[in-house]
């Protein structure tokens, strides 16, 4: 399970808006270093990548305009093209994998 929001905790390990937890170990743990402020929504793609959007300017270190993507197996965010002018509060993929966003843009 993966959640995001505005916290820089998480079962008490350190994680920067956005953090993973395993239901079978009951371990928290960071993806990577998180975003530069508020996490509002999640989606995953069907290749298993990660899409977050929010108000950060930053995912993992990397310039995202409010909006990146973030890969499980290799634990890299990049940024989602030139993302967006402000927040992002909602996300949805379209059965072809195609990403719609919503936001205050």
């Amino acid at each position: 399970m993966i959640v995001g929001g505005g916290f820089t905790t998480a079962g008490g390990v350190a994680a920067s808006r956005i953090a993973r937890y395993n239901p079978t170990t009951g371990v928290w743990s960071a993806l990577g270093s998180g975003t530069s402020s508020t996490v509002n929504a999640l989606v995953v793609l069907p290749n298993g990548d990660l899409i977050v959007g929010g108000s950060f300017t930053t995912a993992g270190g990397v310039a995202a305009s409010r909006i990146a993507r973030y890969n499980p197996t290799t634990g890299v965010w990049s940024a989602l093209g030139s993302g967006t002018s402000s927040t992002v509060n909602a996300l949805a993929v379209l059965p072809g994998g195609d990403v719609i966003v919503g936001g205050v843009f």
